[in-house]
């Protein structure tokens, strides 16, 4: 719990130029925490601050493959793909989408 209460005053505390940067660093601690439905809530602020930033929408594609949001994952993918520069990344999270919906299944 420390790293998130570390993370989240940094975020509370900041000025406008470095809050993506630190609500980043916030939801990346908040999943790390299976924190997934408050990290949804915080990326979907730092959505409206970065909506062009290609590690938004990765941690974005992660919470939606978390939160079984089918809907998200596509919008996610469909930007990450026309992104020519994270293709492994891209290819690493369709990875980790296909293992968790063949997971769900046996579940």
């Amino acid at each position: 719990m420390e790293d998130i209460e570390r993370h989240e005053s940094k975020y509370l505390g900041s000025g406008d130029k470095k809050k993506h940067i630190l609500l980043t660093s916030y939801i990346k601690s908040l999943l790390k925490n299976d924190r997934v439905i408050e990290a949804a809530f915080f990326q979907e602020e730092l959505l409206m601050l970065k909506p062009e930033h290609r590690q938004v929408h990765a941690l974005g594609y992660e919470i939606a493959i978390r939160s079984f949001n089918y809907k998200n994952v596509v919008m996610y993918d469909d930007f990450l793909s026309k992104n020519k520069k994270c293709k492994e990344e891209l290819l690493k999270l369709r990875v980790k989408y296909f293992y968790s919906i063949q997971h769900s299944i046996y579940l």
